[in-house]
């Protein structure tokens, strides 16, 4: 899955993820889950395993 620059720094800001540098070349940056990410991880699978097969629609087919 990518995620946009603007999504990760979201969740960045809200805690749900760190970034882990490693200054070498080239370059990495990894991103780790935090403590409160994982206690989430349980909650995101009902929705996930919820919305298997849903198709969501427009907010213009209202």
């Amino acid at each position: 899955m990518r995620l946009k620059l603007k999504e990760v720094k979201e969740l960045e800001d809200d805690g749900l993820i760190q970034k882990e540098r490693f200054d070498k070349l080239p370059i990495k940056v990894e991103y780790i889950l935090t403590e409160l990410g994982e206690y989430l991880l349980p909650i995101l699978a009902v929705f996930q395993d919820r919305n298997k097969g849903v198709k969501c629609r427009s907010l213009n087919s209202f």
